[in-house]
């Protein structure tokens, strides 16, 4: 995290973490930031590296968590006190996916004693509430009217689908083609670009329909500590069916329905495959 803001021309902090600090499968690291003039000071923000080693998954090495970097906007000399960038549309080849962050890098340059900035990001027709703009980042600061370069880190990971088939129509879709505003309480230069973290080791949500009248079965599968629906799938009489899922620690349960008389629900059960 760097900042002028303090005094200082540039101030970095950091900490290292040993694999006593991490054990398997999630955990939340939370950062705690103080100064000694807290009337000064930059937009906190900040981007965790974390590097660890692990087995190859049987899905091949390709489906282990990468992170992908798309250009949002190439920094240049231009003043503004607001400017549309884009158009700009992540590309995922896998089929499915799992989005562990979407996060974007603004490079901000400006001389002001209260620096603002809003991040928004277009909202396409027929996504979500539809035409317009949804804000992503907003902020004020304090500080002093010296010319600087300054790294801002957003989290915009709530706005996006977290896998291929989630069902949350409030989220934007992830590829979707499109621009970005960024707004200013004077003029500013500014660059930046995509970070997209995602993984696609998969697993299996499945199982067999019996007792069917032979017309079309609707599945759906969902998570048994929250009852969210993860996927869906339909088949026409009785018979296998399958629907991935990118997690093995969580039961997970099915519901079929053909018509009003043919319904049934699976047991809870652990989504199978070797990652």
């Amino acid at each position: 995290m760097g900042s002028k803001r303090h005094g200082i021309v540039e101030q970095r902090h950091g900490c290292r973490l040993t694999n006593r600090d991490l054990q398997p499968r999630r955990r939340i690291l939370r950062l705690s930031l103080s100064g000694i003039r807290p009337e000064r000071g930059w937009f906190p923000s900040g981007m965790l590296y974390l590097n660890y080693t692990s087995g190859v998954s049987s899905q091949g090495i390709g489906a282990h968590k990468r992170t992908r970097v798309f250009l949002l906007v190439a920094w240049d000399a231009l003043m503004t006190g607001g400017r549309v960038v884009g158009a700009v549309a992540p590309v995922i080849p896998e089929t499915n996916f799992w989005v562990d962050a979407v996060g974007y890098w603004l490079t901000i340059m400006d001389a002001q004693n209260t620096p603002q900035l809003q991040f928004n990001a277009q909202v396409n027709a027929g996504e979500a509430h539809g035409d317009g703009w949804r804000k992503l980042y907003g902020a004020t600061s304090i500080g002093d009217p010296e010319i600087g370069v300054f790294p801002i880190y957003v989290d915009a990971s709530p706005h996006f689908p977290r896998f291929t088939a989630d069902s949350d129509t409030v989220r934007l879709p992830i590829e979707a083609t499109r621009t970005y505003l960024l707004e200013g309480g004077n003029t500013f230069t500014s660059g930046g670009a995509i970070f997209l973290t995602y993984h696609a080791i998969t697993f299996t949500v499945g199982g067999d329909i019996t007792g069917s009248g032979g017309g079309t079965v609707n599945i759906e599968a969902h998570r048994s500590d929250t009852d969210e629906k993860i996927g869906s799938t339909s088949r026409v009489g009785n018979g296998a069916y399958t629907i991935p899922w990118y997690d093995n620690t969580i039961a997970c349960y099915t519901q079929a329905r053909e018509d009003g008389t043919h319904i049934g629900r699976s047991n809870d059960l652990t989504p199978t495959g070797s990652a």
